[in-house]
């Protein structure tokens, strides 16, 4: 039954993604190599009826059984009469044909200036200089190439799509086994140590990987397409990777508002809470991020309030969204993330049906959405329970946009600041890595190369109060560490900070703590 549960989720978000176009589908099931098994028919033929497949193909590559009749079907489910015969320009074919026969010979990447070059020499009399990126341009967008852009500015074409899938998942898994390995439950890795000759990459045998520059050049264009598209996060030298966190049940949470919103939607629901986590922490407009199983909370209930989002996967392509605040959080901010997330949300075309809840503030009461609406509807501040106790209405969880201009030109400049940080992120993850030694100690491990001195930096007892500027006491840190006549240092291992870190513990000196950490270790 998992299995097809599985097929009908796939089908759900087929369906929401196609947006219409007619599409013919075909239920085949693989790995069947034993035709005599009992399969459960009436399943089969639910499934069938609830996603407009045409009929059930069991099939088996290993034993042939079902290949023919699964090329049959295909053949009569295209309408060959109605494929329409295309051309291309002549240039376009020549670029197209040259980046294919620079695959053929094993090529896994080939930069710009080598492809214009190589094009040039073919046909100098055809030749059109601007011509080369915009063809590139459209040939990245059909997904024949990824067009990146590496750490030294260099445009680089990677060739074969498969490497990119082979070493990304490798990454997410690395990530998956570092929630278990670290004790703590984070599923990070460092961008640091994603380049050395140690470096064991899963499910890769040593013997199936690149050679070291041409897999440099792929674990470059996949760190910026892992940032890029929101599967990760940059975060203090990580990546971390918001939807590898257990997913815990949607609850109330203590300390915030009696009121919330929450969105039920049909998409894909894990790379979409991982794309909205990523893209409000990468904003730094909610304050800092705080992960944990299924949930985000940005800023802090000590330093002007908190704005969080729980995420809960429902099956078959649905996923359940809650966003909350506490009382110190300003209508302001509040109005901002409410925005951000329904703008992200139908931007990413998925069906969202919003929802308002609030709970009394003196009993159990849970009032009716319709009530609660209306009285958001005639302007009314509060809402009575049966027992006649008044709880106020957040204006936050009033459509603000429809008249108020102002909310839309900020939440056009938000995003156009987190499309900003989010380039730049990936630029200087891939800078990290393009910088890495070959012969830098194995990740997530702390044994160093043959021969290696263990460089180790112990800060004690820094005392931040709140007053304190980060940078005042980070640059002469750094100039000590950078100083090559007095310690001779390339690079630092690891850093231990220990005693007291803050004067009196608040929350204000633990962000100049963090911030001081994280600069150091950016240096």
């Amino acid at each position: 039954q998992k299995e097809y549960a599985m097929v009908r989720e796939w089908n759900a978000l087929l369906e929401k993604q196609r947006g219409g176009a007619p599409t013919i589908k075909l239920l085949v099931g693989s790995k069947v190599d034993d035709p005599t098994a009992i399969r459960d028919q009436a399943a089969i033929e639910d499934t069938e009826t609830a996603c407009g497949t045409w009929p059930f193909i069991s099939v088996s590559a290993k034993t042939g059984h079902g290949i023919d009749e699964l090329k049959q079907a295909m053949a009569e489910a295209i309408d060959w009469d109605e494929i329409a015969k295309t051309s291309r320009p002549a240039l376009f074919q020549r670029i197209r044909d040259q980046i294919e026969s620079v695959r053929k010979l094993g090529a896994v990447s080939l930069s710009l200036s080598e492809l214009r070059e190589q094009v040039r020499a073919a046909a100098p009399e055809d030749y059109d200089d601007a011509a080369v990126p915009f063809v590139v341009g459209q040939l990245s967008r059909q997904g024949v190439i990824v067009d990146t852009c590496r750490a030294n500015g260099q445009r680089e074409l990677v060739l074969k799509l498969a490497e990119i899938e082979r070493y990304a998942g490798s990454l997410i898994l690395m990530a998956r086994q570092a929630r278990s390995q670290t004790g703590i439950g984070v599923p990070a890795i460092e961008e640091s140590a994603l380049m050395p000759s140690e470096l064991v990459l899963p499910r890769i045998a040593e013997s199936q990987r690149l050679p070291r520059e041409q897999e440099r050049i792929v674990l470059e264009c996949v760190v910026q397409l892992l940032i890029e598209r929101g599967i990760c996060l940059a975060h203090g030298g990580l990546l971390v990777f918001p939807s590898l966190y257990p997913q815990g049940e949607c609850q109330s949470i203590d300390g915030t508002d009696s009121v919330s919103l929450y969105y039920d939607f049909i998409g894909p629901s894990d790379a979409l809470y991982a794309q909205l986590t990523a893209r409000a922490a990468m904003s730094a407009r909610f304050g800092r991020v705080r992960l944990s199983a299924g949930r985000a909370e940005f800023g802090q209930r000590e330093s002007g309030g908190l704005c969080g989002v729980q995420y809960q996967a429902r099956g078959q392509g649905r996923g359940h969204i809650d966003i909350y605040f506490c009382p110190e959080t300003p209508v302001t901010t509040r109005q901002l993330f409410r925005a951000f997330v329904e703008d992200f949300l139908k931007e990413h075309g998925v069906d969202v049906r919003e929802v308002v809840e609030l709970r009394c503030q003196e009993c159990p009461h849970v009032f009716a959405e319709a009530d609660v609406r209306g009285r958001i509807e005639s302007g009314k501040a509060s809402i009575f329970c049966p027992d006649g106790h008044p709880t106020p209405i957040d204006a936050a969880f009033k459509d603000a946009r429809a008249n108020n201009p102002e909310l839309i030109d900020r939440l056009a400049a938000l995003k156009t600041d987190v499309d900003r940080r989010t380039a730049s992120a990936a630029h200087n993850a891939s800078r990290t890595i393009s910088a890495a030694p070959a012969s830098a100690s194995t990740a997530g491990t702390s044994k160093p190369a043959t021969g290696h001195v263990l460089r180790l930096l112990h800060l004690s007892d820094l005392h931040f109060s709140a007053s304190i500027d980060p940078a005042q006491m980070l640059h002469p840190l750094v100039a000590d560490l950078t100083d090559r006549e007095w310690l001779e240092l390339e690079k630092l291992d690891y850093l231990v900070v220990s005693g007291d870190c803050t004067c009196i513990g608040s929350a204000a000196e633990f962000e100049r703590v963090h911030e001081f950490l994280e600069s150091l270790v950016k240096q």
